[in-house]
């Protein structure tokens, strides 16, 4: 396995806790916040964007990063599991942003 691979591999690990605790932030503070105060409820909101925020920044790096690196080897027997990781970190990316847009409709109505 080369060595882009296999960073690529970490990042997309470290992407994935990210998002895990992104989720479970979103379980606590929005779906349900168990009597929590409207203040509090805003700041998890808060929190939870921020992290979502970065979970997307992270994605979109890595992701970018081995997509020119894919290209400069210009191998034209690429694996066809690499296109496809790419194609599904690029599609993740625009699943976090929707999630994002809607965690941020959702604190201001």
């Amino acid at each position: 396995m080369s060595k882009q691979l296999h960073t690529f591999y970490d990042k997309t690990k470290q992407v994935h806790i990210y998002l895990s605790i992104g989720l479970i932030f979103i379980l606590f503070f929005m779906i349900a916040p168990l009597g929590l105060k409207r203040s509090t409820v805003n700041f998890g909101q808060f929190i939870i964007i921020l992290i979502l925020s970065y979970t997307l920044f992270c994605n979109l790096t890595e992701t970018r990063n081995f997509d020119l690196n894919e290209q400069k080897q210009q191998n034209k027997d690429k694996d066809m599991d690499m296109k496809n990781n790419i194609m599904l970190s690029y599609l993740l990316s625009f699943v976090l942003l929707l999630l994002i847009i809607y965690v941020i409709y959702s604190t201001l109505y």
